[in-house]
Parts: structure tokens; C-alpha cells; sequence
């Protein structure tokens, strides 16, 4: 017989090599497009073309939330490092 406890302690998930949890919601592309108020055919595109970050899960995209914030964080940056006062 097993001395194993029944029950075991679950208050943990596992985590992918970054540390960020399996658990962690990915948007679909009407979601990213409401957000950056872009059209669904705008996001497909530039994610087509890694203009911004995504995941490809058969034939569809996926984005994490982290990612297009970093993202966007980075136009912000790139775009005021260009503007000339």
C-alpha cells in the first residue's frame, strides 16, 4: 500500500521557461484589435508580417497581453526618439 497523502499541494502552477504561467490568458485577434481600436484584418496582417508579437496556434494568432504592452511601450520609445522639437 502507498503512504502517499491523498491530497497534494496544488497551490502552484507550472511555468514555462520565461516564469510566466501556463494559466496566463491569450487574446484573440478581435480582442487585440478592440484594444488597439485596429480592425481584426490589420492585426492578422501585421502579425503575418512579426510587425507585432503573437503566437500561432494551428491557423489562428494568439497574443499575450505582456508582449503587446511591451510592444507598444517600444513604439511609444521609438516614435519620441525620432520626433524633433
Amino acid at each position: 500500500m502507498n503512504d502517499t497523502p491523498l491530497t497534494e499541494n496544488t497551490n502552484h502552477l507550472p511555468t514555462q521557461p520565461n516564469n510566466q504561467h501556463l494559466s496566463e490568458t491569450l487574446w484573440t485577434v478581435p480582442e487585440v484589435a478592440n484594444y488597439l481600436r485596429l480592425t481584426p484584418e490589420t492585426v492578422r496582417m501585421m502579425a503575418r508580417q512579426y510587425k507585432i508579437p503573437s503566437i500561432k496556434v494551428g491557423k489562428s494568432y494568439r497574443f499575450r497581453i505582456i508582449d503587446i504592452e511591451s510592444w507598444l511601450n517600444a513604439q511609444i520609445t521609438t516614435a519620441s526618439s525620432i520626433q524633433k522639437i
